[in-house]
């Protein structure tokens, strides 16, 4: 299938033509304004197909889009694990009590962050401050 350019003048002088071309010939016609490309002619059977086309194509690219972000997850566990190893190793592994405590401080720093950010937001919007 061959895209036929024509001025776009032709769509007042020959539309019957342009429309053998379009839907019987199952043509794509560009049509050109001042020597510029302006708009395209096409049978709604050949809009369906490149629509269709492009919709199945945006589905595998949001498929895709989530399978890269569960490899990404892990692998940032699996990078998480061979940095334990050496850790462990090279003797600077933390207890597991430790390491528990420094998480729960993180996430309750994390937490209290949320928190006093949604409170200032909300002050904000009733007038309180």
């Amino acid at each position: 299938m061959l895209t036929m350019i024509r001025p776009v003048s032709e769509i007042q002088r020959n539309m019957g033509e342009l429309e053998k071309l379009v839907v019987d010939g199952n043509e794509i016609v560009a049509l050109s304004k001042n020597s510029k490309e302006h708009m395209v002619l096409m049978s709604h059977k050949q809009y369906k197909k490149i629509y269709t086309k492009t919709e199945n194509l945006e589905d595998k690219v949001a498929e895709y889009e989530i399978r890269l972000e569960d490899i990404e997850a892990k692998n940032a566990i699996y990078e998480g694990i061979i940095t334990s190893q050496g850790q462990y190793q090279r003797g600077e592994a933390l207890q597991w009590r430790d390491a528990k405590a420094q998480s729960d401080a993180h996430h309750k720093e994390r937490l209290d962050a949320i928190q006093f950010n949604s409170d200032s937001s909300s002050a904000g919007r009733t007038g309180r401050g």
